[in-house]
């Protein structure tokens, strides 16, 4: 709650020392795997996620309206209204600064949609699991050999046929369907 504070409301990637957030480590340079520049939507949503499989097993009362707020922040700033899907990177002002689309943002967007749809019982949050998913399907997933390609274009164009790359692999889209399962198994 802290961080997210010091920066606006979001959690932004990088802090220094004393914990404020440095707004210039890696400028530019959202490609970095495990450093990318900027707000990140799908770190927005994965931290929406974590909070509430926190919440599952040590229930705290500020943990579902965090979960709701990062959520919603990231969908408001990262969801691309002409083309669909998410946005990588945001500015410090919000602003789109890498318009592609990763695959592990979508799964973490799917995972938080459905944590929260069935926790709070807020349809939206099931509007936004279907508009990603379905999204998915269209983009991400390969229907012939299975997997998910990693990274398109902010028009959804392939990059490549690189799927999830080592050492992810397929952890973010097994991992957003499994939690969906145990979210759904709990109505």
């Amino acid at each position: 709650q802290q961080l997210a504070e010091r920066s606006g409301g979001m959690i932004w990637e990088h802090y220094d020392t004393d914990w404020q957030p440095d707004w210039d480590y890696n400028k530019n340079n959202t490609k970095d795997e495990f450093r990318p520049y900027g707000f990140i939507p799908g770190h927005q949503f994965e931290w929406s996620k974590l909070l509430l499989w926190l919440d599952r097993h040590r229930s705290e009362n500020w943990m579902t309206e965090r979960a709701k707020y990062l959520f919603d922040r990231g969908w408001n700033r990262g969801w691309d209204a002409k083309y669909g899907g998410l946005y990588f990177a945001l500015s410090p002002q919000e602003e789109v600064i890498d318009p592609d689309k990763n695959y592990w943002v979508v799964a973490e967007a799917i995972s938080a949609a459905s944590l929260l749809g069935v926790k709070t019982g807020d349809s939206g949050y099931w509007k936004a699991y279907d508009a990603l998913f379905s999204y998915c399907q269209k983009h991400f997933i390969d229907h012939t050999y299975g997997g998910w390609y990693q990274l398109l274009n902010q028009e959804n164009e392939r990059y490549s046929s690189k799927k999830s790359p080592a050492p992810k692999a397929d952890y973010h889209p097994v991992a957003a369907c499994y939690q969906t399962l145990i979210a759904l198994d709990s109505l």
